[in-house]
């Protein structure tokens, strides 16, 4: 899966958050997870974000300047990838959204919807204009696209299509004042905006007990909905701006404030982590996984003997002054065969499940199209993509249901 987000907090006092929605590849999402904190970290030091013009100015320069690299690399060697982004950074009761492409950054205000980003698709009318003005065509291929290709008029990365600017990586800013009423922020790619309106995600974010139920919530209704694509979902609770006693800043479909250690198991020792796995798994089964890397542009599967855990304790990870994140329900863990799984009890990565992030997907196996299962865990961040081992079966499904029950 290409989706991603981040979420951290920079100098001076400023939260970011953001949400990418990649295609083509990896490497734009990669690139914007490495680099672009960093660079605006750099760029907004000392600046009044008062002083609105000159904060656009710095992160227009800060995004293009990223964008201009990646192109050039990506015409060395020869990579088509490229993301949108969605981000918001908060300073003190000032927040600025910066949007490039069709991911969606909308705000919960005494519990009504409100967009705080516009989404860049080439049926927006000054959209169109730029991409006509600049030589380029619009039409429909399931939906309207730039040139027959892309349906979003603005990526980071997507070098091929900037050679005659038929998109741009500009991002639009939206400057708003946090004030008692303004409840939560959320930040989605399009798989959950193509189903669930503004209104209908505000409604169910604010009557949630937090926000991480509310990211689950989301991906939930959205599944419901018959999302066909992946799914990354952020929530902020602004509460805190205005209150003595902040709640946690962010929940998210997936956040990890944590580090993997050499052994894949994360901040938990083995001896706490073998004493939630003292029962016989909920499911088990042979699946398909997705190697993380594909060989000669080819992607290729391991078949595995996978088991499912419910953990019967919680374990709790403190990753900051402002937040902290706990476990997911369930536990995943593959082994080579179903002996090995009988005689080990941990396998060698155990893969810490977020319950608010379950993403399931059409794709084409072995000539035969089987629904895909998309999971985060959340220690690593890693993604691993499952699959049915045989067509026809129905366990990815019976796992979707499960993770999030």
């Amino acid at each position: 899966m290409e989706d991603s987000f981040d979420f951290g907090m920079m100098r001076g006092g400023i939260t970011f958050c953001g949400v990418y929605d990649g295609h083509a590849g990896t490497r734009a999402v990669n690139m914007l997870k490495d680099k672009l904190v960093a660079s605006l970290d750099a760029g907004l030091q000392g600046i009044d974000f008062s002083r609105t013009a000159e904060v656009d100015r710095i992160i227009k320069r800060v995004v293009c300047q990223l964008d201009d690299v990646f192109v050039q690399e990506a015409k060395e060697h020869k990579w088509h990838d490229g993301s949108t982004a969605t981000t918001i950074m908060i300073k003190d009761k000032r927040m600025v959204v910066a949007n490039v492409g069709d991911s969606r950054t909308i705000l919960c205000r005494l519990g009504q919807g409100e967009a705080l980003s516009h989404d860049h698709k080439p049926s927006r009318p000054d959209e169109r204009d730029r991409i006509i003005a600049a030589g380029g065509t619009i039409s429909t291929m399931g939906v309207l696209r730039v040139n027959g290709i892309l349906a979003t008029s603005r990526t980071i990365g997507d070098g091929s299509m900037k050679v005659k600017n038929y998109i741009t990586c500009e991002p639009e800013m939206t400057h708003h004042t946090i004030e008692p009423g303004d409840e939560f922020v959320i930040l989605a790619s399009d798989g959950l905006w193509d189903v669930v309106t503004n209104q209908q995600a505000a409604e169910i974010v604010c009557k949630c007990g937090s926000t991480s139920s509310a990211a689950k919530l989301l991906i939930d209704e959205a599944l419901k909905k018959g999302a066909n694509d992946n799914i990354t979902v952020a929530v902020v609770d602004l509460r805190g701006a205005y209150s003595d006693k902040p709640p946690p800043a962010v929940g998210s479909a997936g956040v990890s404030l944590s580090s993997p250690t050499a052994d894949g198991v994360g901040a938990l020792e083995r001896p706490q982590l073998s004493k939630m796995l003292d029962q016989a798994p909920d499911h088990q089964g042979w699946m398909l996984k997705q190697q993380s890397k594909a060989m000669f542009g080819v992607q290729s599967w391991q078949k595995r003997w996978f088991t499912l855990c419910r953990t019967q304790a919680d374990a709790r990870y403190d990753g900051s002054m402002h937040s902290n994140w706990q476990t997911g329900n369930y536990i995943l863990q593959y082994f080579s065969d179903q002996a090995t799984a009988s005689k080990k009890q941990i396998g060698n990565k155990p893969i810490f499940l977020d319950p608010s992030y379950a993403a399931r997907r059409e794709t084409l196996l072995d000539a035969a199209g089987r629904l895909c299962l998309s999971v985060r865990d959340m220690y690593s961040g890693k993604v691993i993509v499952l699959a049915c081992a045989a067509a026809g079966e129905n366990d990815v499904s019976i796992w979707i249901q499960a993770i999030n029950t």
